[in-house]
């Protein structure tokens, strides 16, 4: 069940976040609060449940070059990076997004 995912849930999880971690310092990305973007049941009526075959993941992310994030985190308006459709089923991956303003 996704609601058992907290913040402090995706922080304890970065310590097996291995990908991501070749790239500290050159790639960044804004602190994860939602739930894992994998795997979800495809079962249309089951569309908020994880499967049963694998382990839960943030598959799905947006990292931003340093530049990129400079922009974002400049943003006159609070960026927000979610998942969409946490109740509706969109396939075993759960699509994120990323929604700043630029000035």
């Amino acid at each position: 069940d996704m609601r058992r995912f907290t913040i402090l849930a995706a922080r304890e999880f970065r310590k097996f976040d291995q990908e991501y971690s070749k790239f500290i310092g050159d790639l960044h990305e804004l602190p994860i609060r939602f739930p894992p973007s994998y795997p979800y049941s495809e079962d249309l009526s089951r569309g908020n449940q994880f499967m049963g075959t694998r382990c839960p993941a943030w598959c799905d992310r947006i990292f931003g070059s340093p530049c990129g994030m400079k922009l974002i985190k400049d943003s006159p308006v609070e960026p927000v990076y979610n998942s969409l459709s946490p109740d509706g089923c969109v396939g075993d991956h759960k699509p994120v997004f990323l929604a700043f303003t630029m000035t």
